[in-house]
C-alpha cells in the first residue's frame, strides 16, 4: 500500500516537473524531453551509487529493525 502511494506520487511529480519545463519554454516536446533527460540522469546516478552506497545503506536499516524488534 505505502510502495503505490510512492509510485503514484513520483509519477505525478514527473508529470508535474514535465509540464512546468513546458511551461517553461511553451513547447510540451523539449519539456517532456528535458524532464525525460532528468530522470535518466537521475536513474544512472542511482545505479553507479547501488553497489556502494544505496544497497549498505538498506542493509542497515534492514539490520536494525530486526535487532530492535526481536530484542
Amino acid at each position: 500500500m505505502v510502495l503505490t502511494f510512492i509510485l503514484i506520487a513520483f509519477l505525478a511529480g514527473a508529470a508535474t516537473l514535465a509540464f512546468y519545463f513546458c511551461s517553461l519554454l511553451h513547447s510540451y516536446t523539449p519539456g517532456f524531453g528535458i524532464a525525460s533527460i532528468f530522470f535518466s540522469v537521475i536513474a544512472i546516478v542511482v545505479l553507479l551509487a547501488k553497489q556502494q552506497y544505496i544497497k549498505k545503506w538498506i542493509a542497515d536499516i534492514a539490520v536494525k529493525r530486526y535487532i530492535t524488534k526481536n530484542h
